[in-house]
């Protein structure tokens, strides 16, 4: 019987093996198209811009909380606006292409997580299942106005169901700021906050 078992083993993992490359072929055509039609829709990657807005304020001076694109302000922690240098300091085009990446390679790897929370032991199955999921939800509203606007969501919600396993993520470094008559941050205010948050 053990000798049966283990001459069925290989074929099972050729199985497995071919199911995972279909399934991340057909995401891979799947998130190509969709993220060529965000890159092309009317959203214009307007939150990416608020992004290199807030990091611009850091690198370059200026009052975080005062600053609009268009009619929109920069409503999340210092602790952002210093990550968002990164996307702020690379060309226009680097950083919408590098954050639609991003979140495109994140998708299928955040339903694989969330897949093989209940049985961890279980985590090579939950491959095919999350990229063949993640062909059909990145067509689904929230995903296609995450990559459409330039979102972080995606990202965020990796990180989320990274901490299943029992740990926390400080709602300071996801949230906006709590502020009552506050003044608007300067860098050099940012730079503190961001490294007091770190400690």
């Amino acid at each position: 019987m053990t000798a049966l078992q283990g001459t069925r083993l290989p074929g099972v993992r050729v199985r497995r093996g071919l199911a995972v490359w279909s399934a991340g072929a057909a995401y891979l055509a799947s998130a190509a198209a969709c993220c060529v039609l965000a890159a092309r829709s009317k959203a214009n990657f307007v939150d990416l811009h608020v992004y290199r807005m807030g990091g611009a304020a850091v690198l370059h001076g200026g009052h975080l909380y005062q600053l609009r694109f268009a009619w929109l302000p920069f409503t999340y922690p210092p602790f952002a606006a210093v990550v968002f240098t990164t996307l702020a300091a690379i060309p226009w085009g680097v950083a919408a292409a590098l954050l639609t990446g991003a979140s495109a390679v994140t998708l299928p790897v955040t339903l694989h997580l969330a897949l093989r929370l209940p049985r961890p032991r279980r985590a090579p199955a939950a491959w095919p299942l999350a990229l063949a999921a993640a062909a059909a939800v990145i067509w689904l509203e929230p995903i296609r106005t995450t990559l459409a606007y330039g979102q972080v969501d995606i990202l965020l919600a990796d990180r989320a169901a990274r901490a299943g396993d029992g740990g926390r993520i400080p709602a300071a470094r996801i949230t906006g700021p709590r502020r009552s008559g506050s003044q608007p941050a300067s860098p050099r205010r940012l730079v503190r906050g961001a490294r007091a948050q770190t400690r």
